[in-house]
Order: structure tokens, then sequence, then C-alpha cells
């Protein structure tokens, strides 16, 4: 539906299949359907301030073996859909990348020009 309404933003004569709308959410700055969850998600982190909850103050030389957050032991898929685990692999993603200690305005508009420009799900 979202790829629809951008096409018909754009009022475009041709084929609407050989429209690629990548470039034209972008352009509008609009989110796609899974950042928007990420970003409902980073909103509620920052108002229940669970971005102080369980870093880890040692320093490893390699960042990509070490989480800065280390997520609750889960046995079955149904445990990644709880909201610990799901906010603690949402902060170590991108949580680094976006400063908590904004004003509530600031970091959302913050977080969606992050999101927008982002090219991988998160």
């Amino acid at each position: 539906l979202q790829k629809k309404i951008l096409r018909l933003f754009e009022s475009y004569t041709g084929n609407m299949q050989d429209l690629p709308t990548e470039p034209l959410f972008k352009k509008h700055g609009i989110l796609k359907a899974n950042q928007i969850y990420d970003f409902k998600l980073m909103q509620r982190i920052k108002t229940e301030k669970l971005y102080d909850k369980n870093t880890s103050d040692v320093e490893h030389r390699y960042t990509f073996r070490h989480s800065l957050r280390r997520p609750p032991q889960i046995r079955t898929n149904y445990g990644k859909q709880t909201k610990d685990y799901q906010a603690t692999k949402l902060l170590n993603s991108i949580g680094t990348f976006v400063d908590f200690n904004n004003s509530f305005s600031k970091f959302k508009k913050e977080l969606r020009t992050l999101l927008v420009g982002s090219d991988t799900v998160l």
C-alpha cells in the first residue's frame, strides 16, 4: 500500500512496476513498515529509560564479538518476540548511533533520519 501511494505521488506515466520505490522512500522521508516497528520500540525504550540498564563497562578489543548488552537467554523462537529481547537487540544494533540525552522531539527526528538512511533491516 505504501508503494502504491508513493508511485501515485510521483505522477509516473509508465508501467508502475518499472518505478523503483527505494529512492522514493528516502526522497520523501517515509519509514518502511519494518522500520516503523523499530521507531516505535526506540521511542518506548527512551520513555521507559531502558537504555540505562544492563550496560557492560568492560571494553573489548573486538566489539563485534562482544555486544554492549547481553540479551536474555531464550530457548524458543517465541522468546525472541519479548520486549526485553527486542529492546536489547535494537540497542545493540543502533543504540550507539542515537543520543538518548536529547529532548524527545529531537530524539525522534534523529532516529527517523537514521532509519530512513539505513538500507539494511536492523
